[in-house]
């Protein structure tokens, strides 16, 4: 572990940031070449079964916060059945120009018929075209956010709470420990309504990641700890899974402990 001490959150954003433009393609290259099924399965559980009395509750209204989207757009697909007001977040100006271009159909965006095809598998519709307009339609804007820091959003632009938080793969690379993570979690649930829902996906016992050849120090947990951070941030867990392949990635859906 002594090689993680001279990285610190603000350090990881510059790191980050200094690939801005090498990064989006690389991760796309990298990790969207295909797709991850048990998240995709996970996401569409959650906004069928678990969601109904948000549903109930707002309608119409509401909404939904991806939070580190990164250049991606598959966290939505399922979201996008029960909300028209979905906001997409990143730090990298290069990550939301690439989600921006998909947006727009550019002719070099990348290609996300894959992972339509599977949604279309997930929601028993052939109708694949008719998905993906849907996802299209849902996005409210493609803003800044900057976990690292204490104000989240640019000044004079924070966005209204939000009724769903997704964080997908996003805590684990702004923080390096426990009490790092904790912070972070606590600056995602401010942008969370009293009685809004979290959907997390994060890794254990990982203590770096690749894109291309770039190299990212990781937070590095076990389950015991992360769970104790949740307690601590008054969370409580309303689902979780694992999925075990070349590392272990946990799936969660979170909500604030009822007093």
């Amino acid at each position: 572990m002594s090689e993680r001490k001279d990285y610190d959150p603000e350090h990881l954003k510059s790191m980050h940031e200094t690939l801005s433009d090498f990064y989006p393609v690389a991760y796309l290259n990298a990790w969207a070449q295909g797709v991850r099924t048990e998240w995709a399965e996970f996401l569409d559980r959650v906004m069928s079964c678990y969601c109904s009395d948000l549903i109930e509750r707002y309608g119409e209204d509401l909404t939904i916060l991806d939070m580190g989207c990164g250049p991606s757009i598959c966290n939505i697909m399922s979201a996008s059945r029960i909300s028209k007001k979905i906001y997409m977040a990143d730090l990298l100006e290069g990550n939301r120009k690439e989600v921006k271009k998909w947006l727009n159909k550019t002719d070099d965006c990348w290609n996300w018929q894959p992972y339509f095809d599977f949604q279309g598998v997930l929601e028993i519709s052939a109708d694949t075209a008719a998905i993906e307009k849907r996802t299209r339609s849902s996005v409210a804007d493609v803003i800044y956010s900057d976990l690292a820091s204490n104000s989240v959003f640019k000044e004079g632009q924070d966005p209204t709470k939000f009724h769903i938080v997704i964080c997908s793969l996003v805590w684990d690379v702004v923080v390096l420990n426990p009490s790092q993570l904790e912070t972070v979690i606590k600056r995602s649930m401010r942008c969370l309504e009293e009685d809004g829902l979290l959907v997390v996906q994060g890794s254990l016992h990982e203590d770096r990641y690749t894109v291309g050849s770039a190299v990212f120090p990781v937070l590095n947990i076990d389950k015991d700890s992360l769970w104790d951070t949740f307690q601590k941030c008054q969370l409580e867990v309303v689902k979780w899974e694992t999925r075990v392949k070349c590392s272990t990635h946990y799936f969660t859906l979170l909500k604030r402990i009822s007093c």
